[in-house]
């Protein structure tokens, strides 16, 4: 699973920050250097930058709308106090992620199932214990968008993930969840029904 090799790698290295990126992202060959200078500048807890989607504009769907192409791609430079930081551009200080016990092995890509917000649960819990985090549009990489991802029933398939993994790590904050904690458990068994998984399959 994604969360069990990012540990792995925690536990591998000496180094004052780890920098994590997506197997079908692409960094520009000023990257490090990038971030290198955010480190001189700034010495953040956790840092990182956009995410813009790699596909021409012919290969997209008409539905695929520009705001789906990129990840934070509105979020300005600067230290930030909410909000996400792409996984696939994400670096972070080697010991606040020890000091944390690496990422939480339930979330996070395992095998075939779906899951995410791994760096999201650390984010949260590093905003509330005010810890320096900052983002720069300058650091940004491409993400890939595969076929299967221009299916309308890819997407919404993840949309749907995404909400769920996000619901479980903010359960117990003082938002109101009773009606989306309704909407997950009928749209959790809406998706594991077999006649939708082999639709789905076939549109992937």
């Amino acid at each position: 699973g994604l969360s069990f090799a990012r540990n792995l790698a925690i536990r591998s290295i000496d180094t004052e920050y780890i920098a994590y990126i997506d197997d079908d992202a692409l960094a520009p060959v000023n990257w490090l250097t990038t971030a290198f200078g955010v480190i001189s500048d700034h010495q953040p807890d956790i840092f990182g930058g956009p995410a813009i989607q790699d596909s021409c504009e012919d290969d997209l769907p008409k539905w695929f709308k520009q705001g789906y192409r990129g990840m934070c791609t509105d979020v300005q430079s600067g230290w930030i106090r909410e909000g996400l930081i792409p996984g696939c551009n994400f670096f972070i200080k080697k010991a606040l992620i020890d000091s944390y016990g690496g990422f939480d092995t339930a979330l996070g890509m395992i095998g075939e199932d779906i899951r995410f917000h791994e760096e999201t649960a650390v984010l949260s819990r590093a905003y509330k214990e005010e810890k320096k985090v900052y983002f720069s549009c300058q650091l940004t990489v491409r993400h890939a968008v595969h076929d299967y991802c221009k299916t309308l029933a890819y997407f919404l398939f993840i949309k749907y993930e995404l909400a769920k993994e996000k619901y479980r790590i903010f359960k117990n904050e003082t938002y109101e969840f009773s009606d989306l904690t309704d909407l997950l458990d009928a749209l959790d068994d809406f998706f594991k029904d077999p006649l939708l998984k082999a639709v789905i399959s076939v549109y992937w």
